[in-house]
């Protein structure tokens, strides 16, 4: 009868202990069956903060406006903010640098009778390598020019001028319409770099764009984050990240602009 009782006993604790096991294995098996979407919803987003690079020396960067056409004006001469002026997206502090051999350029112009930008690229040795026109629509907005691949590629580790000119006469730009210039350094992606980008390639697009970022590549970052942008303009979270990163470089007045 002893023998029974211990029998019935250990029958009941090695159910208890089945139940409690399968429950565990249960748990475990829902776990991991979770999309990598929902995982990792709840986690923070990679910011896209610019960060200036280090080691390299300040090229020279100026932005001009102004400039008459007779019967009226371009642009507003008493214009002082951000959003009223020609401006190229190019960070106030350190180089502006690519990896690309054949980078993208922004510019933001504002409200104007303009009805062309010309963009020119100009030879670290002064000459003129590159030109095309945008067609403006007058509105405010962020316009994009790239270098086509059947150009020929920046050359490592020099200084390329840009430069944005508002046409404000039926004939096109003159030297007395407005302009800004801009500066561009490519250089050569480092081990450090690519380990970086192949990581957060297996995270998101976004974190790609953090990672330029944040180790002062700005082209790569601000042409990236518009080209998603443009892509899903309605995207709560890209417009978040574009507005952190202009927000970084002291363009935040401008972050609301459409990409034309």
């Amino acid at each position: 009868m002893a023998r029974i009782r211990l029998f019935r006993s250990l029958i009941l604790l090695s159910a208890a202990t089945l139940l409690q096991t399968t429950t565990l294995v249960s748990f475990a098996s829902e776990a991991q069956s979770v999309p990598t979407g929902q995982a990792t919803a709840s986690r923070r987003r990679s910011r896209v903060t610019f960060k200036p690079p280090q080691g390299q020396a300040l090229a020279p960067r100026k932005t001009i406006g102004g400039g008459r056409r007779g019967g009226g004006e371009c642009l507003q001469s008493s214009a002082n903010s951000v959003s009223e002026n020609l401006n190229p997206l190019l960070p106030a502090q350190g180089p502006a640098l690519t990896v690309s051999e054949h980078p993208t350029f922004l510019v933001y112009v504002p409200t104007s009778p303009a009805k062309v930008a010309e963009f020119t690229l100009v030879s670290p040795e002064g000459d003129g390598i590159y030109q095309t026109k945008a067609n403006l629509t007058g509105s405010a907005g962020i316009v994009r020019f790239s270098l086509p691949k059947t150009e020929a590629a920046l050359e490592l580790n020099k200084d390329y001028y840009w430069i944005v000119t508002l046409g404000c006469q039926a004939d096109g730009p003159t030297p007395e319409d407005p302009f800004v210039e801009g500066v561009v350094r490519r250089i050569p992606v480092t081990d450090d770099l690519k380990d970086s980008l192949r990581e957060a390639k297996l995270e998101s697009a976004l974190a790609r764009i953090a990672t330029y970022s944040e180790s002062g590549i700005w082209y790569e970052a601000a042409a990236g984050l518009a080209n998603l942008r443009a892509a899903k303009p309605n995207d709560a979270e890209l417009k978040e990240a574009w507005q952190e990163l202009l927000q970084s470089v002291g363009l935040g007045a401008i972050a609301t602009a459409p990409l034309q």
